[in-house]
């Protein structure tokens, strides 16, 4: 990872407000990892884009633009940006579209814990 930093900076992106609060649980549960914003759509993180996240954890399946999409712009906006999306449907052809539209990870919001987010981004460092 090209972060000098040892904290890490989430953007957390979901349209429902109990899975936002979940993710920010999750995130503030690890020592070194803050929540620096929240937007309820992919438009919104990309306008959330200037507070320069490392991390970007976003919902797949949101209305006015889907996590599919965001995750291509905020890939041409920061390509440095770790971006994991997360989703409640077990479809692997969902996770397939996930990475191909640029996604470093993808996780089912069942399985979200610390240890999940952390093997994705140890894999990013390597």
């Amino acid at each position: 990872m090209s972060n000098n930093r040892s904290t890490l900076h989430f953007l957390i992106v979901d349209d429902h407000d109990s899975a936002r609060k979940m993710l920010r649980q999750v995130v503030s549960n690890h020592p070194s990892w803050v929540v620096i914003g929240e937007a309820t759509n992919g438009a919104e993180a990309i306008a959330r884009m200037e507070q320069k996240p490392d991390v970007v954890l976003m919902d797949v399946v949101m209305p006015a633009m889907d996590g599919l999409e965001a995750v291509q712009q905020i890939k041409r906006i920061r390509p440095e940006t770790i971006v994991i999306l997360t989703t409640a449907y077990r479809d692997q052809e969902l996770r397939t579209r996930s990475l191909e539209a640029g996604a470093d990870g993808f996780i089912l919001k069942d399985d979200l814990m610390i240890d999940a987010l952390q093997k994705i981004l140890s894999a990013k460092e390597e």
